[in-house]
């Protein structure tokens, strides 16, 4: 069995709590999710209800929605090509807020399968997030945050979070205005498009990049064009904004070249989309 897909956020915004309103509409997206792609034979369900069935060309679905409790479980299994793609999906009230937990998995049950090189997200998932709206401390979003001077310390809480689950992606500006796209040689915009529904993409300004250099020192900051990757779990969020200058920080894990940027994003992000692929320090991708 492969991970092919693991995801976990707040649903609506961080002030929204356990919102009745929220928990309605993204269960009928998930449940609407499942009979379109799924099996559309299945009955809408009713309140409280329990719904299974199968079909004979191998697929199969089970779902429990108890409104009253806020709660709504999915799961699904598709058998094609050798190949037998699950996903489950989950909301629930958590710490006065509802989660919402996705995991697709797929299960080789002939030699020769393979599974689809390109993991992509669960169609459900980026409707969540246009309709509904999904948070992991900050609100997930198409377009990158756009990081000045003054936003640093909020920039540094968000990577100090401890239930942080998403990786932050920060691309600097290099100085000189020329290179790329005013000084950004990613672009930020399709980057953050490309990745709603694995991480939060960030553009920090050059002037910017100075503030975040004193703060968390050169080893952990991110400057002069170059990509950084802050994953959860890592040393930073095991600190405060306010200690973390007084704390011996790790070095870098690698610096790559853009010729090695594809290949090591596929590998360490894209590919592994698990809860253990996103535990370990920070990764910066320099430009030379």
């Amino acid at each position: 069995m492969k991970n092919i897909y693991q995801f976990a956020a707040w649903i609506g915004s961080e002030i929204d709590g356990i919102n009745d309103e929220k928990f309605m509409a993204a269960a009928w997206i998930l449940y609407a999710w499942m009979r379109r792609e799924v099996i559309d034979c299945i009955p809408l369900p009713e309140f409280p209800a329990t719904v299974s069935g199968s079909t004979k060309k191998g697929r199969s679905v089970a779902v429990i929605y108890q409104p009253e409790e806020h709660f709504f479980t999915l799961r699904s299994s598709v058998f094609e090509s050798g190949i037998r793609d699950t996903v489950e999906a989950e909301i629930k009230p958590y710490r006065h807020s509802l989660l919402l937990a996705v995991r697709e998995t797929a299960f080789l049950r002939e030699p020769g399968s393979k599974v689809k090189p390109v993991p992509r997200s669960p169609v459900f998932v980026r409707q969540l997030i246009d309709e509904v709206g999904l948070n992991d401390g900050l609100r997930l979003s198409t377009e990158p945050q756009h990081i000045s001077t003054h936003k640093v310390s909020k920039l540094i809480g968000l990577l100090c979070a401890e239930d942080r689950r998403l990786p932050v992606v920060l691309i600097s500006q290099a100085k000189n205005p020329a290179l790329g796209q005013n000084g950004y040689l990613v672009d930020g915009w399709k980057l953050a498009a490309a990745l709603v529904d694995s991480a939060h993409v960030m553009v920090i300004d050059w002037d910017a990049t100075y503030e975040l250099s004193r703060i968390v020192e050169d080893e952990w900051s991110c400057f002069g064009g170059a990509v950084r990757i802050y994953w959860p779990s890592s040393i930073l969020n095991q600190m405060t904004p306010t200690n973390i200058r007084s704390t011996q920080l790790k070095p870098l894990k690698g610096i790559f070249t853009p010729a090695n940027l594809k290949r090591s994003w596929k590998k360490r992000f894209t590919c592994k989309a698990s809860r253990r692929s996103l535990i370990g320090t920070g990764l910066a991708f320099g430009f030379t």
